[in-house]
């Protein structure tokens, strides 16, 4: 079904369009202008623009028709012009013939989807959403930019209750994968098990669940539970790699980190329902490219920078703090540390408990920075320092950091530490 088609069965408008627009700045003629509205901004206003544009007809809130009936396009009045938008979307993807493998998980998301992409890539054609369009705009943005591919990896977040179900709701996966369970954005959930519940929600409506073997709730107790024995050999490598054995060949995987062993697990278990065999599933994995500030290396000034600074939170802060200690290396390892955002009334306690976890590794410095960070740094009895003022930060790093040092970055994106080192 054409979207031409699935507007005139939904609102009895028989229009002719290529696409359909949010966003006035790039909508193109001969399309459908569908207005959102948020927080700080109502896409309601921008009718006349949209027109201006070469817009076809405007899909609005019903209390804007009669402002603009005397523009000569069609006006479709709703109550809600999002859950349009997503009413649409799911319209859309329902008419495709593609499998549906959606994704979730409080980390390792985006890599997992990656990681996903370019090995099935390797055979079928395949559409994966943007890491940062995969909320409750961003998705049904991204499944109406499908074409004719054979598989779709769909990425989706979550930062209030029933987000997930929502999103479910719309893609409706065949397989539904879960990477990892933390405390994000917990202060909208309240607790860890809610958040379980939440990312459970990926097989509400019938798709085959996919997990690790470390997530234990009761959510998934008839999800299939992946664990490191998908290889047959895993070899830590001085230069922050590893030699892995899937099957009978050895190949480098370049992305260090437990945590991300288990991605790669995920994405090879799932590659090989597809009848993806191992030589296409190294050529694949050897293509991907993870997107910036997630375990990111530069050098600068004979300096090596580690930024795993795209986002944090207690679960992701742990398993960076492990993949760091676990290093091999005769430098100093440094690790600058920036808030933990969106934890509510518990983000002093978790903050604390951070504290006490990083006093059992072998890190030898830590630099803290930012508002609730302190709490860390109280509780931290390493070498230590603590700075709420990004100026006197950077001029205290020109200093104090050298090349006898190794340096990790990890903070919320808030906190935009990488721009420390710029």
């Amino acid at each position: 079904m054409t979207l031409s088609q699935i507007i005139l069965k939904k609102f009895g408008s028989e229009i002719n369009f290529e696409e359909i627009s949010t966003d006035t700045r790039t909508i193109k003629p001969n399309s459908i202008f569908l207005a959102l509205k948020g927080n700080n901004f109502d896409g309601n206003l921008f009718v006349e623009d949209a027109y201006k544009k070469g817009a076809k007809a405007a899909i609005i809130n019903s209390e804007y028709v009669k402002r603009y009936s005397y523009l000569p396009i069609t006006l479709i009045g709703v109550k809600d012009t999002l859950e349009t938008y997503q009413e649409i979307a799911k319209e859309y993807i329902k008419s495709k013939k593609i499998t549906k493998i959606g994704i979730t998980g409080t980390s390792g998301k985006t890599t997992t989807k990656e990681l996903l992409k370019a090995i099935l890539s390797t055979k079928y054609n395949v559409f994966a959403n943007e890491g940062n369009l995969n909320n409750q705009i961003g998705v049904p943005f991204s499944i109406l930019n499908i074409k004719d591919e054979d598989i779709a990896v769909i990425e989706m977040g979550t930062g209030k209750p029933s987000d997930i179900e929502r999103l479910t709701w719309i893609f409706e996966p065949d397989i539904g994968i879960v990477t990892s369970i933390g405390e994000a954005h917990i202060e909208y959930f309240g607790s860890i098990e809610n958040i379980a519940k939440e990312k459970s929600d990926i097989t509400k409506y019938g798709a085959k669940g996919i997990t690790i073997k470390k997530i234990e709730y009761e959510y998934f107790k008839n999800y299939k539970k992946i664990g490191l024995e998908v290889f047959k050999d895993i070899i830590e490598k001085n230069d922050q790699t590893y030699d892995i054995k899937i099957d009978k060949k050895y190949f480098n995987f370049k992305f260090w980190g437990e945590y991300n062993l288990y991605n790669l697990a995920i994405a090879v278990y799932v590659s090989k329902m597809f009848g993806i065999d191992e030589d296409l599933i190294i050529k694949g994995v050897e293509n991907v490219t993870i997107p910036p500030l997630r375990w990111q290396k530069i050098e600068k000034n004979d300096i090596e920078y580690i930024l795993d600074c795209y986002n944090a939170n207690p679960l992701s802060i742990k398993e960076a703090l492990k993949s760091f200690d676990k290093i091999k290396t005769n430098k100093n390892k440094v690790v600058i540390l920036g808030d933990m955002l969106e934890l509510g009334d518990l983000s002093s306690l978790l903050h604390a408990e951070l504290g006490h976890f990083i006093n059992s590794l072998n890190i030898d410095s830590f630099i803290f920075f930012g508002k609730y960070i302190e709490n860390t740094f109280k509780i931290c009895n390493k070498e230590k320092y603590y700075f709420n003022d990004k100026t006197k930060l950077k001029k205290f790093i020109s200093s104090y950091i050298d090349k006898n040092k190794i340096v990790l970055l990890k903070g919320s994106r808030g906190m935009r530490l990488e721009e420390i080192i710029s």
